[in-house]
């Protein structure tokens, strides 16, 4: 999208308005500045205008969406509030002011005899983003200012303090640690001079300023106290370095392009230069700014202090009214979001650097970089550095060829599709000329004609429409554009995927073989496209989990919350060599294994909050109780399988499982209510208990009294064997045992519906199986259960990501076979395989070999 920004004036003379406020919040009184001026800016002859004050008033109710659910909304009144007759004009402005209310209002001037109306939305009163930078601080926050923009050690700082109120003052001097202390006396502004020593030259210095209000019954003045911060800005002017960049405004395509850097303050001096030109499309999409050493190393610094005082919660001693019930609210709404995946659209894109190159004696430097066959404009920028100085600059080239050739085609087309192929050519040779066109293609496209002429005028653009058709086949089709004339040639390569036009279909079939037997494999239906094909074969002593699809969903699921994110990283935890081997993985997923871990880790250190639990997006966004310990539970096992899990993050969340278990559970009450809240305090429970088993720090006593007084509660059989699990893990085998049979009751399933907290019914069979078959009490009588749980996922058409771990970790659990192996021979198209001794054999088969049985 590319916009172009111009300046219109509607009218031959219009009203400006200026506000003698400051951030576009007033007082209680809103004055401003009104003049009458042309389109040059010239002030016109006095003329009578209207002036109004408008008030908008909102109303805010909850609405509901089918789409997004329940949210809040308003409805908008505008209520006149006054409306005054004024003469405007000459050389000096005029003022008009009104009294207001706390709210938000707009001045409304209208000029009768050039019709023009000029609006000012402003806001009176102060509000929870106020940036405290009006005539008077906020009640709870101070407001101060510094005297200069930066200091250097020795300078004499001079502190303006204005408080909300009379009182004794703390002012803080903070860095990484408290740096100094001093009190005062603030009574209205009130000015505190500072001496910067040697050892306060860094960038996270901040100055706070507490000031107290004494509490009085008789006068039923209740304390307080008012905060404010500033930064200590420190001056790094000899530290920038000024540099000199320079690059042709115009090149073609293909040359290399020619950079000049020059930084005449580091003549004689150890310094290096790098150069990047870029794509000025792509920083225009994501705002990218210059790289400048100087800003990041000198840059603020975050806050080091935490600071905590109960100050907020004392409740104003004020004679106010009875409240009363008001509709709305403030709480952060759930919205779906969007689950379409879309194809990705390939373009051309420039991002080109050059290696650090050293200055020379006179601090020049010459840099080539190489221009791949481009048209656009080039960001071209020089970031240059030296031990204790920095500097940058930058400019721009376009790249233009003398014949620009640009293609437009359809995002992506199915096999038998026609469309239009587009090509512009853009001529600039300098003088008019015609020109051949020839298309070729390869892959499963075709186009009606190879070749075509077009004429065109110096510095003209033209269009040659072609027929495009996809063929039978899918995959990407490739087609190069050749096009020639005045002596110039130019060719470019395009891409278009071919893609089904159908979604995917998936088929599996499990059978129960009686060995040593003799099965024929064969069947492939006719309107199956080969190249799309991904079959495969597994022979297992238990039953085959669909471990691969599994991976492969987890795999490409594109969002992080912290259920996903754990998910995610769940899946490539499990993608063991040897689970990778067994379920067939990709060679690139193996790869991504360790990288994909980590940053499963690191963002999950990053959604912790204070309480130990885990927010949802940020680590002060809301949070499900239930979700900590399946997060805990995979933070252990990465530990266990030799991955660096930080210590802290693990403990948090380890001490609030244990304190949350010992006070009888934790419920997200929005999400759960009646029977399937106490479901979900038994589920919580049962997997704290679980996690917290595994470090000894399950409770006994606490474990049998969520036994005996909960489990009658269950909707489903997972938490019963969770419980069963850990109370055997504390020592009490008889109830463990106990606790599991009854959780394999297949009664606790009926009529309880499909969902079960973040998933399915299928997902808490498999998490159920899989945790019974690694601790290796699955009876043999319910064996059986995990060919259904497999034949029940191959039908399922909907997994959600907490169904695919549990089906990926039932996988892994069955994937040992219990330590059978078994011999096959294996005959087809490919030619025979004999393999002996496998406890899984795990085979691709290609579309061919399927055809031929």
């Amino acid at each position: 999208v590319r916009t172009l920004a111009r300046p219109w004036w509607p009218a031959e003379a219009c009203v400006a308005a200026r506000p003698r406020f400051e951030e576009g919040r007033a007082d209680r009184r809103a004055s401003f500045d009104l003049r009458r001026l042309s389109p040059t800016g010239a002030t016109l002859p006095a003329s009578p205008v209207e002036v109004r004050l408008i008030r908008e008033e909102r109303d805010y109710h909850w609405r509901y969406d089918d789409e997004l659910g329940w949210r809040a909304d308003f409805t908008q009144r505008f209520l006149e509030q006054e409306r005054r007759q004024l003469q405007i004009g000459g050389e000096s402005a005029t003022e008009v002011a009104f009294d207001v209310d706390w709210g938000n209002y707009r001045l409304e001037v209208s000029d009768p005899e050039s019709g023009a109306l000029t609006r000012l939305p402003f806001v009176a009163g102060w509000g929870y983003d106020d940036p405290n930078q009006g005539l008077d601080a906020r009640p709870d926050k101070v407001r101060l200012s510094l005297d200069k923009l930066a200091y250097r050690a020795g300078d004499e700082l001079n502190l303006t303090i204005t408080s909300p109120h009379e009182g004794p003052a703390l002012l803080l001097v903070e860095g990484e640690r408290l740096l100094q202390v001093e009190t005062l006396r603030v009574s209205g502004p009130t000015e505190h001079r500072l001496t910067i020593p040697a050892e306060w030259e860094r960038h996270d210095i901040y100055l706070t300023v507490l000031v107290l209000r004494p509490g009085s019954a008789a006068e039923r003045i209740t304390p307080k106290r008012a905060i404010g911060i500033v930064h200590l800005p420190i001056d790094r002017a000899e530290r920038r370095v000024d540099v000199t960049l320079s690059a042709p405004e115009r090149m073609q395509p293909g040359e290399p392009l020619r950079v000049q850097v020059q930084a005449p303050a580091l003549a004689g001096q150890k310094a290096h230069v790098r150069v990047l030109a870029v794509d000025q499309g792509i920083l225009n999409i994501t705002a990218f700014a210059l790289p400048d050493a100087f800003t990041s190393f000198f840059a603020r610094r975050r806050l080091a202090v935490e600071a905590l005082d109960l100050y907020g919660r004392i409740i104003e001693a004020l004679a106010g009214e009875r409240a009363r019930l008001r509709y709305g609210g403030d709480a952060a709404l759930l919205t779906a979001l969007p689950q379409a995946r879309r194809p990705t659209a390939k373009v051309l894109t420039v991002d080109l650097a050059s290696e650090p190159v050293a200055l020379d004696a006179a601090g020049q430097a010459s840099i080539e970089l190489a221009v791949p066959e481009f048209n656009g404009a080039l960001r071209v920028s020089a970031l240059v550095y030296a031990d204790q100085q920095y500097g940058a600059a930058e400019a721009q080239t376009r790249v233009r060829a003398p014949i620009s050739v640009e293609a437009s085609t359809p995002r992506v087309m199915a096999p038998g599709d026609r469309a239009a192929l587009t090509i512009d050519l853009d001529n600039g040779t300098g003088s008019a000329q015609r020109f051949s066109v020839r298309v070729q293609t390869e892959g499963p496209i075709a186009v009606g004609r190879e070749e075509s002429e077009l004429q065109l005028a110096a510095d003209r653009r033209g269009s040659v429409s072609l027929p495009l058709r996809a063929t039978e086949g899918l995959g990407v089709g490739r087609f190069t554009v050749v096009a020639e004339g005045g002596g110039q040639r130019t060719e470019r390569q395009f891409e278009l995927t071919v893609r089904a036009a159908w979604p995917s279909e998936r088929r599996s079939r499990i059978e129960r073989l009686e060995v040593p037997t003799r099965v024929r494999i064969a069947g492939l239906e006719p309107a199956w496209y080969d190249d799309s094909l991904q079959a495969r074969l597994t022979l297992t002593p238990r039953a085959p989990v669909p471990g691969l699809s599994a991976f492969q969903a987890l795999e490409k699921y594109p969002y992080g919350c912290i259920e996903q994110t754990t998910s995610k990283g769940y899946a490539f935890l499990l993608a063991s060599p040897e689970h990778a081997e067994q379920w067939g993985l990709a060679e690139n997923a193996i790869a991504r294994r360790d990288r994909q871990v980590r940053f499963a880790l690191d963002r999950i250190g990053s959604l912790q909050s204070s309480s130990g639990h885990f927010s949802f997006w940020s680590s002060g966004d809301f949070y499900d109780p239930l979700l900590t310990p399946y997060v805990a539970e995979f933070l252990l096992d990465a530990r266990d399988a030799g991955y660096p899990v930080a210590d802290a993050v693990v403990q948090r969340s380890l001490e609030r499982l244990k304190d949350e278990l010992l006070s009888g559970g934790a419920v997200a009450w929005s999400r759960y209510y009646g029977e399937p809240a106490e479901h979900a305090r038994l589920a919580f429970n049962a997997h704290a208990a679980l996690v917290l088993s595994r470090v000894g720090q399950a409770p006994l006593g606490t474990l049998r009294t969520i036994y005996d007084k909960q489990a009658k509660k269950a909707l489903s059989g997972l938490p019963l064997t969770r419980l069963g699990l850990a109370l055997i893990a504390a020592g009490d085998e008889e109830t463990g045992q106990q606790a599991i049979r009854r959780s394999l009751s297949d009664k606790l399933y009926q009529g309880q519906g499909d969902r079960f907290g973040y998933g399915l019914i299928i997902g808490q069979q498999a998490e159920q199986l899989q945790l019974l078959l690694r601790a290796g009490r699955l009876p043999d009588t319910d064996q059986e259960r995990v060919l259904q749980v497999a034949r029940d996922a191959q039908a399922t058409r909907w997994l959600s990501t907490h169904d695919q771990v549990a089906l990926l970790r039932l996988a892994a659990a069955s994937a040992d076979g219990g330590g059978r192996t078994l011999d096959a021979r294996i005959s087809g198209a490919g030619g025979d395989q004999h393999l002996v001794e496998r406890r899984v054999i795990s085979l691709d088969l290609a579309a061919n070999a399927l055809r031929q049985g």
